[in-house]
């Protein structure tokens, strides 16, 4: 009886949509017809499931080309990238569902699955008691407060400054005038060879002396003390070298006012007047500073910098003194 159906309905004029620019197309019993002619089969149910599948073909639609899905507004950012505000509203649900108890089990062990042992331990033991986090953080504010000493600028100058004196250690003072010509210089070293980088020298005099000053009004906490007089040494960068197998090779900054105070850098000062022990006291101390100095690297371990001191910034005084020599009619040499 279905058969018969069918057949009823194939033998009626059937208008499928199959062209735009077409609005139906008419299938004659005809065509179907010829359909069944070039078919080989000989079971009816055959001939009706072709004639069904070729119905099908007809009375479907093209299939249309896939385009990517994209979402309009602002790509997706990792949660590491966003901000606090944004991490709590991704969050939110979640910390809405979850109990704390479990987010706080789920983020040890995820911790520990991550290879962070130590944290994983850190948030065990610290969520272990009510108590145990403000422990912990009472012990960390208090290790900030001791690593951070505020002194104020009193204080500060105090460190290296007193009342009748001052005085910088040398090998400080070179680093920082060492790593200030490095800054200065960067394009022409960055034209060096590894090698040369390596051995660079730089080349200082230094010299002591005593003046006479008018004293100040000024009251020290020492009666006996006095600041009509003052003696100093000082150190004067010179030039800045570059020595293989101790030939010098290059030139790479030359002072260019080598007597100008533009470049002084003092070293030690004293309210002390000038005399041949004071003198040959002053020369030993900077004499036992420029046997224990060392080179001077940059922070990327690329440029080191060895120092050499020259004591030429005397007067004739200085140099009797140096010399022991007793009278100013012979020569000190």
């Amino acid at each position: 009886m279905s058969a018969m159906k069918t057949v009823t309905k194939l033998n009626k004029s059937v208008e499928f949509p199959r062209d735009t620019s077409k609005t139906v197309n008419t299938i004659t019993r005809s065509e179907l017809y010829n359909i069944l002619k070039g078919f080989k089969g000989k079971k009816i149910d055959e001939k009706f499931t072709l004639l069904e599948d070729r119905l099908a073909q007809l009375t479907s639609c093209p299939k249309l080309p896939l385009w990517p899905s994209q979402k309009p507004g602002r790509p997706v950012k990792q949660f590491h990238e966003l901000s606090e505000r944004s991490k709590r509203r991704r969050t939110k649900e979640l910390r809405a569902h979850v109990p704390v108890e479990e987010l706080t089990f789920a983020a040890c062990v995820s911790q520990s699955t991550s290879g962070n042992k130590v944290s994983s331990k850190m948030i065990k033991e610290i969520t272990s008691t009510p108590t145990k986090a403000k422990k912990f953080r009472r012990i960390i504010s208090s290790e900030k407060d001791h690593d951070k000493m505020k002194y104020t600028p009193q204080e500060a100058l105090s460190l290296f400054v007193e009342e009748t004196h001052f005085n910088v250690e040398l090998q400080a003072l070179l680093d920082h005038t060492a790593l200030r010509l490095v800054q200065y210089l960067k394009e022409v070293l960055d034209t060096l060879a590894n090698t040369e980088k390596q051995n660079l020298i730089l080349i200082s005099k230094w010299g002591c002396d005593g003046s006479h000053q008018t004293p100040f009004k000024q009251k020290f906490e020492n009666v006996t003390d006095d600041d009509s007089n003052i003696f100093m040494s000082s150190i004067v960068p010179v030039r800045l070298i570059v020595s293989v197998d101790g030939q010098t090779t290059k030139t790479i900054w030359q002072n260019p006012v080598p007597s100008s105070v533009r470049f002084c850098r003092p070293i030690r000062a004293r309210f002390l007047h000038e005399t041949k022990d004071v003198t040959k006291e002053e020369i030993e101390h900077i004499r036992n500073q420029a046997k224990n100095l060392k080179g001077t690297e940059d922070s990327e371990k690329l440029i080191k910098i060895s120092h050499s001191i020259l004591l030429t910034m005397v007067d004739g005084k200085v140099c009797n003194a140096a010399m022991d020599t007793a009278s100013t009619m012979r020569c000190y040499i």
